[in-house]
């Protein structure tokens, strides 16, 4: 299975989307988490997956718009993306 392929011109890392797809997963299963867990009056079910859905939908904008930003030192990012943060 190729790691990356080719679509009109635009080159489509496929490991890289598997890493983000599961960062985003995480972070919405950790949100889930903290708001079923912390809270002292329990949050109903429902409330607690809405603001899981919203964490992982604003992570997965944040990672689009600026996919470097807290993973620069990883080997996702060149050393061009580095030198710039």
């Amino acid at each position: 299975m190729p790691q990356s392929g080719e679509n009109n011109g635009i080159q489509i890392d496929y490991l890289e989307f598997l890493k983000s797809i599961f960062r985003v997963l995480v972070n919405g299963v950790a949100v889930a988490l903290a708001a079923y867990l912390i809270p002292e009056p329990k949050l109903a079910v429902q409330d607690v997956i809405m603001i899981a859905i919203a964490a992982a939908a604003v992570l997965a904008v944040i990672d689009l718009i600026f996919p470097c930003i807290g993973f620069c030192y990883s080997e996702s990012c060149s050393a061009d993306k580095k030198e710039k943060l």
